[in-house]
C-alpha cells in the first residue's frame, strides 16, 4: 500500500464502504419486504376476517334492532324507513360473512353454516314477522305480529349471534398469535 497514491487509498476505503453499505440497504430491504408481508398477511387473514365478522355481526343486529321497532305499530313513513333498513341489512350481513368467508378459507366451513343460519333466521324464520308488523294497522295486529316474532325468531338471534361472535373472537386471537411471531421476528 506504500506505492499506491493517496487518491487509490481514498477511493479504495471509499468502494469498501459503499459495498458494505450498499449490501446493508440491500439486507435491510428484505428484511422489511418480509415484515410488511407477514403483517399483510395478518391483517388480510384471520384480523380481517374477524373484522368481517363483527361488521357483519352489527348488520344483524340492526337488522333485529329494526324488525323488533317495526312490530311496536310506528307510523307508516317510519315503518317504510325500517323496512329498508332491514332491506339493507339481510345482504349486508350475508356480503360480510362472505369477505369473512374469503379472508379465512380454512374456517369456510364454519362461518358458512353461520352465514346459513343468519340467511334462514333473516329472510326465513322472520319474514312472517315482519310481514305481519308492516302490514300492521290496529293495536291487535301489532301484539299478533309481536306474538310470531317472538315464538319464531326472536330466541333464534341469540344462537347466531353468540357462534358469530365466538368464530370472531377466535379469529382474532389467531390474529393476535400471528402478529407476536412476526413482532418478535421483527426484533431480531
Amino acid at each position: 500500500m506504500k506505492n499506491i497514491p493517496i487518491a487509490g487509498k481514498f477511493i479504495a476505503i471509499l468502494l469498501v464502504f459503499g459495498f458494505f453499505s450498499l449490501i446493508s440497504v440491500i439486507y435491510a430491504t428484505n428484511g422489511m419486504r418480509t415484515i410488511g408481508s407477514e403483517y399483510s398477511q395478518v391483517m388480510n387473514g384471520s384480523l380481517g376476517a374477524a373484522y368481517n365478522i363483527t361488521r357483519a355481526n352489527r348488520a344483524l343486529e340492526d337488522a333485529r334492532a329494526s324488525m323488533a321497532e317495526l312490530l311496536l305499530g310506528p307510523t307508516a313513513s317510519a315503518r317504510a324507513g325500517l323496512l329498508a333498513d332491514i332491506a339493507y341489512d339481510e345482504p349486508m350481513y350475508a356480503a360480510k360473512m362472505q369477505a369473512a368467508i374469503a379472508d379465512a378459507p380454512a374456517d369456510a366451513a364454519l362461518l358458512q353454516g353461520i352465514v346459513t343460519r343468519g340467511q334462514q333466521l333473516l329472510q326465513g324464520d322472520c319474514a312472517n314477522a315482519v310481514k305481519l308488523g308492516a302490514a300492521a294497522g290496529t293495536a291487535a295486529q301489532a301484539v299478533s305480529a309481536q306474538t310470531v316474532f317472538l315464538n319464531t325468531c326472536a330466541a333464534k338471534f341469540d344462537s347466531v349471534e353468540r357462534d358469530t361472535l365466538a368464530a370472531a373472537h377466535r379469529l382474532d386471537g389467531e390474529a393476535g398469535d400471528r402478529a407476536a411471531v412476526v413482532k418478535s421476528a421483527e426484533s431480531t
